[in-house]
C-alpha cells in the first residue's frame, strides 16, 4: 500500500503494481477495484483483473493522476474494539483471540472503563438462510475482574468482523 506518482515510471496497473514491490500472498488477484474521477468530477469503479495483467493474459490499463487502486485480501477479517481502551480502532483478526486478549491487545482499559458490561456485537451470517430476517446481528455481555470475563462463557472466542464495546 501506500501512494505513487503517476508518471515517466508509472504509467499503468502493471507498473503500479510493479513499483509497490508486487502484490501480497494474499492478495486476492482475480478482482480488485479502481476507482477513477471522471470529466465531470463524478467517481467510477472499474474492475481490474491484477493475475491475468501481470500474466499478460488481460490488456494492462493506463492509470492517471488520482486514481486509487484497492487490492483486496482474501484473509481480510478484521475486529475492531471501541470504548474505553487505551488503543481503539480495528485490527487483524487471530484464530482464539479471547475478549480478554483482545482487550489487552488495545492497551488494556482506561480508568473509568466499566468492566460490569463489556459487549461484543457479532453479525450473523447464515449463507444457507433462505428468509430474510430483521436482525443482524447479535450482542453478547461480559464482566471483567482483574480483566478476566467472570459473567459469561470464559471460553468465548472472538470471529472475524466481531465489534466490542467497552462503556464509561
Amino acid at each position: 500500500p501506500g501512494m505513487y506518482n503517476v508518471g515517466t515510471n508509472i504509467t499503468t496497473i502493471k507498473q503500479l503494481i510493479e513499483a509497490a514491490s508486487g502484490v501480497t500472498e494474499d492478495a486476492f488477484k482475480t478482482h480488485a477495484v479502481l476507482h477513477r474521477l471522471k470529466a465531470d468530477r463524478t467517481l467510477e469503479a472499474k474492475s481490474v483483473d491484477i493475475e491475468g495483467i501481470l500474466s499478460g493474459k488481460v490488456a494492462d490499463i493506463p492509470i492517471r493522476t488520482g486514481d486509487v487502486l484497492f487490492v483486496p485480501s482474501v484473509k481480510d477479517r478484521k475486529i475492531s474494539i471501541f470504548g474505553e481502551v487505551f488503543y481503539p480502532g480495528t485490527y487483524e483478526y487471530a484464530e482464539n483471540e479471547t475478549l480478554e486478549d483482545f482487550i489487552l491487545q488495545a492497551g488494556g482499559l482506561k480508568d473509568n472503563a466499566s468492566t460490569a458490561k463489556i459487549d461484543v456485537s457479532r453479525r450473523i451470517n447464515n449463507p444457507a438462510s433462505t428468509e430474510s430476517s430483521d436482525q443482524l446481528a447479535q450482542t453478547f455481555t461480559f464482566s471483567l475482574k482483574d480483566g478476566f470475563v467472570i459473567n459469561g462463557d470464559s471460553s468465548f472466542k472472538l470471529k472475524p468482523y466481531d465489534e466490542v464495546y467497552v462503556r464509561i
